[in-house]
C-alpha cells in the first residue's frame, strides 16, 4: 500500500513543556514504604489552523500542580502491592 502526503508549507507548531518533581519516601517497615511526589506542569502551544478558510493561529498553555501519593507493601518476595492516590 502506498501512502499520499500533503505538505503545507505553511503549517506548523511550536510548543514546550516542563515538569518539576521531587519525591520524598519514607520506609514504615521492612517491607512497608510510602512516597509523596509533588510536581508543577506547564504546557505551551502555538500552531496555525491550516484546516480552516480563515487560517487562524491558535495558541493555548495549561498550568497545574499535583501531588502522586503511594503506599507500597511488600507481600512475599514476589509480589509488591501499591496503592496510591493523585491530585491535580
Amino acid at each position: 500500500m502506498q501512502w499520499k502526503k500533503t505538505v503545507i508549507h505553511d503549517a506548523y507548531r511550536e510548543w514546550s513543556s516542563v515538569r518539576l518533581a521531587s519525591t520524598w519516601q519514607r520506609k514504615l517497615s521492612a517491607n512497608r514504604s510510602f512516597s509523596i511526589t509533588p510536581y508543577f506542569r506547564i504546557n505551551q502551544m502555538e500552531f496555525r489552523q491550516h484546516y480552516l478558510p480563515s487560517e487562524a493561529i491558535e495558541e493555548n498553555s495549561h498550568y497545574s500542580v499535583g501531588m502522586l501519593n503511594n503506599f507500597n507493601w511488600q507481600v512475599e518476595d514476589n509480589l509488591i502491592l501499591v496503592m496510591g492516590i493523585d491530585f491535580e
